[in-house]
C-alpha cells in the first residue's frame, strides 16, 4: 500500500557533473543552486572539487573521500552529510553521485546531486514530538536519497521520481519506503552502461524482473545507451485492424508514462472482439520492468473477451517469460502484421 500525497517541503536539486579526461584534467560543471547551497554566488571562491572539499564538516570529510573511492570501484553512492557555509552556518544535506565508465570499465565522468533536507527535518520536528520522530526522519531520508538515486540515473525531476516510486508501490503493493531502502542499498551495484543500470534498477523497483535476466533480449538493447529515443504511443488502423504502435526506448521510468497509455488505447476499443494488434516492433529497448508492466497490461486486457495479438520483435523471449502466451505473439512481415 502507498500514500501517494508527498506534501513535505520542496527540496531543491543542487547538481554537478564532471568530464574526467585524464586524474589530473577535470571538467566540471557546477550549478547555481549548488553554488548557492554552499553560500556562495557562481564564480567566487573554490570551485570543483575545491567547492566540496573545503565547505565539508570536518567530522564528515571520510564520507566525501569514501564517495570518491566508490565511484572509482564502478559504484554509486548515497549518504547524509553536512557542508559548512562561509557565514559559519551548517547545512544537512543528502549527496548521490553515479558514475559514467567506458567499455574498459574506466571512470569517464560522473554526475550528481545535494539535497538539502532542513527543511523536511524542521517540519518532521515540528510534527512529530514523541519517539517515533528518528524513525520519521530516517524514512523521508531514505526516500530522499531514492529519489536522488532515480533523478540522476534517468534524468527526470524529483517530483517525477517520487512519482516513480509511488507507481511501482502500487504495482507490487510494497510501501514506498521498502522500495526507497531497495534503491539505496542496491543501486551501488558496478555497471557498464545504461542498460545496466536499467536492468539493475528494474529489479529493485520490481523484483518480479529478476526472472527475466536469463531471457534472451532484443538487439536493440545495445543501442540504447548511445541513441535514447523518448517512446510514443500512436494508433492507426492497417486493413481495417486496429494497431496501437509503441516506438522509442522504454526503461524503468518511461514504462510510467508508457503502460497507462497502452492500458487507456486498450479499454478505448470500440470492439475489442475483433482482431487488433500491439505493435512493440518499432521498440528499440525495452527494459525489464517495462516488459513486466506491459505483459501486465496485455494479460489484463486479455482477461476479457479480447482478440489481441502481439508483433514483439526483440522482446518476444522477454515477454514470454514475462508471462505472455505464445499463442498471442505474431511475427511481423514487411509493413503488414499477421492478425
Amino acid at each position: 500500500m502507498s500514500d501517494l500525497r508527498d506534501d513535505r517541503p520542496t527540496i531543491r536539486p543542487a547538481s554537478w557533473r564532471v568530464e574526467v579526461h585524464s586524474p589530473r584534467d577535470l571538467d566540471w560543471s557546477i550549478s547555481p543552486e549548488l553554488y548557492a547551497l554552499h553560500g556562495l554566488e557562481p564564480g567566487r571562491g573554490p570551485d570543483g572539487l575545491d567547492l566540496f572539499i573545503a565547505h565539508i564538516h570536518p567530522d564528515d570529510a571520510d564520507l566525501a573521500e569514501k564517495a570518491s573511492a566508490a565511484l572509482r570501484r564502478g559504484e554509486a553512492f548515497a549518504h547524509r552529510r553536512r557542508l559548512v557555509r562561509p557565514d559559519g552556518q551548517s547545512r544537512d544535506v543528502l549527496a548521490v553521485g553515479l558514475g559514467e565508465y567506458d567499455a574498459a570499465g574506466t571512470l569517464v565522468g560522473a554526475s550528481g546531486y545535494l539535497l538539502d533536507v532542513g527543511p523536511m527535518v524542521q517540519q518532521a520536528v515540528a510534527e512529530e514530538m514523541t519517539g517515533q520522530l528518528g524513525e520519521v526522519v530516517e524514512a523521508r531520508a531514505i526516500i530522499e536519497q531514492a529519489k536522488g538515486v532515480l533523478v540522476v540515473a534517468y534524468g527526470i525531476t524529483a517530483d517525477h521520481a517520487f512519482a516513480l516510486l509511488g507507481w511501482y508501490s502500487q504495482r507490487t503493493n510494497t510501501r514506498v519506503r521498502a522500495i526507497a531502502a531497495r534503491l539505496v542499498e542496491g543501486a551501488t551495484s558496478r555497471v557498464g552502461d545504461p542498460a545496466d543500470l536499467d536492468r539493475i534498477l528494474s529489479v529493485l523497483l520490481d523484483p518480479r524482473c529478476a526472472a527475466l535476466r536469463d531471457a534472451p533480449e532484443g538487439g536493440g538493447a545495445q543501442n540504447w545507451a548511445a541513441a535514447r529515443m523518448p517512446p510514443v504511443v500512436t494508433v492507426r488502423r492497417h486493413r481495417g485492424v486496429p494497431v496501437i504502435a509503441v516506438t522509442g526506448d522504454v526503461d524503468a521510468a518511461r514504462a510510467a508514462e508508457v503502460v497507462p497509455q497502452l492500458r487507456d488505447e486498450l479499454a478505448a476499443l470500440p470492439r475489442p472482439t475483433q482482431p487488433h494488434v500491439l505493435d512493440l516492433s518499432g521498440v528499440g529497448y525495452l527494459g525489464p520492468a517495462a516488459v513486466m508492466a506491459v505483459a501486465g497490461v496485455v494479460a489484463k486486457h486479455l482477461s476479457t473477451p479480447a482478440d489481441l495479438r502481439v508483433v514483439a520483435g526483440g522482446a518476444r523471449a522477454q515477454l514470454v517469460a514475462a508471462g505472455l502466451p505464445r499463442s498471442r505473439v505474431v511475427r511481423r512481415s514487411g509493413a503488414s502484421e499477421s492478425v
